[in-house]
């Protein structure tokens, strides 16, 4: 799964996030959050977890 970098920004930004915070609510590391932010695909599970600290669901963050 690859999630659309530039949705998973704006979305952070709308919510006045940081990676840490991202990271700690979608209990992941920091590293990971990282990477997916830079672009790297990434496990369902992770971005479902991305998705859910973020409130929406993981299909509106997923790049097609």
């Amino acid at each position: 799964m690859r999630i659309d970098r530039i949705k998973l920004i704006v979305l952070m930004a709308e919510r006045d996030m940081t990676i840490g915070r991202l990271a700690e609510l979608s209990r992941l590391s920091v590293s990971t959050i990282c990477q997916v932010k830079a672009g790297k695909s990434c496990t369902p599970k992770t971005g479902a977890a991305i998705a859910a600290a973020l409130g929406v669901p993981a299909g509106e963050i997923e790049s097609r």
